[in-house]
C-alpha cells in the first residue's frame, strides 16, 4: 500500500509540473533572446533616420557586422552618468528598469562568439572577420556587447561601436519587450574625433 502511494505522488507532482508549463511557457535561451535584442538594434541602424550608418538613404543601407572578438567592454559608470544621454526621453520607471539593465549589462561575462552566432534573415546585413580595410574598402564595421536585461526582462540596454570615416563611434540603446518584440524606445549615439 505504501508503495502505491509513492508512485501516486510522484505521478501526481508529474502533473502539476506539466500544468504549470503549460500555463507559463519556458523562456527563450539567452542566444535566442540576445538575438532577438540586436537583431531590433540592427534594424533601427538600417532603418531609422537618425543613424550612424551611411548613406543617408535607408534602402541603401547595408550593416556590416565585425565578428571578432570585442577585446574590452566599455568602461563602468555610474548609471545615472550612462543614462544621462536619455534624460528627457524616458519616463521615470522607463529610467529605474534601464539603470537595472545597465547593470545586469556590466555583470554579464563576455559572449566571444556574440556576433559570429548571431542569426538573421536580413540581407542587408553581413558579417566580417575584421581583415581588410574598411576605410579603403569604403564600409563600416559595427560591433556589439551582450544586451543588459532589467529584473522583469522588458527592458534591454545594447551598447554597440561603429566606425565612420577614419573616427569611431558609439551607441546605447534602451529597448522594450511590446507584444512579443523588442522596440527601441532610446537611443543615444556618440561620434569620437
Amino acid at each position: 500500500m505504501a508503495r502505491s502511494r509513492r508512485i501516486l505522488v510522484v505521478v501526481a507532482l508529474f502533473g502539476i509540473a506539466s500544468c504549470a508549463g503549460r500555463i507559463s511557457p519556458r523562456p527563450a535561451s539567452v542566444k535566442d533572446r540576445d538575438d532577438a535584442v540586436l537583431r531590433a538594434v540592427f534594424e533601427d541602424v538600417l532603418g531609422a533616420k537618425e543613424s550612424p550608418l551611411g548613406p543617408p538613404e535607408p534602402s541603401q543601407r547595408h550593416l556590416w557586422l565585425l565578428t571578432a572578438k570585442v577585446k574590452r567592454r566599455p568602461p563602468e559608470g555610474r548609471c545615472d552618468d550612462e543614462i544621462s544621454g536619455h534624460t528627457g526621453k524616458l519616463t521615470t520607471d522607463q529610467v529605474a528598469r534601464a539603470k537595472e539593465a545597465i547593470q545586469d549589462f556590466h555583470a554579464r561575462e563576455p559572449v566571444p562568439g556574440l556576433i559570429a552566432e548571431f542569426t538573421t534573415e536580413d540581407s542587408r546585413i553581413s558579417k566580417r572577420d575584421g581583415g581588410g580595410d574598411p576605410v579603403s574598402d569604403l564600409i563600416q564595421l559595427f560591433s556589439a556587447y551582450p544586451p543588459g536585461f532589467a529584473r522583469d526582462h522588458q527592458t534591454a540596454v545594447v551598447r554597440i561601436g561603429f566606425t565612420w570615416s577614419m573616427h569611431s563611434g558609439t551607441g546605447t540603446y534602451i529597448l522594450e519587450l511590446r507584444d512579443g518584440k523588442w522596440v527601441v524606445v532610446s537611443k543615444d549615439l556618440r561620434y569620437h574625433v
